[in-house]
């Protein structure tokens, strides 16, 4: 299952998320988002209260996460393009998407 994470339109944020794994399991998700002088994004990640990604760049369909421990995994897609996202243009063109069935190879 793919869902979407709404996102503020602001450049740096915190927010939480309740979501499933791929076994129907609840997780709870905490994310920090920075935007850069130059506009790319960065990210910190906590899953279920444990730090798992500090200072991660987002980049256009590129995993947040980095094994497949999670039961799926985050990434911010483009829906108008192959664009890096940007915070004034979050839910609109860019989504952040928690995906159960995406796999690292």
């Amino acid at each position: 299952m793919r869902y979407q994470i709404t996102l503020l339109n602001e450049p740096n944020q915190e927010i939480s998320a309740d979501l499933e794994d791929k076994d129907g399991k609840n997780i709870y998700v905490d994310f920090a988002f920075r935007t850069f002088s130059d506009g790319s994004l960065c990210a910190n990640i906590s899953f279920n209260g444990q730090v798992v990604r500090n200072g991660i760049i987002c980049h256009n369909l590129m995993p947040l996460l980095p094994n497949n421990n999670y039961g799926g995994n985050f990434y911010f897609e483009d829906k108008f393009g192959n664009e890096d996202p940007d915070f004034e243009n979050f839910n609109d063109r860019y989504m952040l998407v928690w995906d159960t069935e995406y796999t690292i190879s």
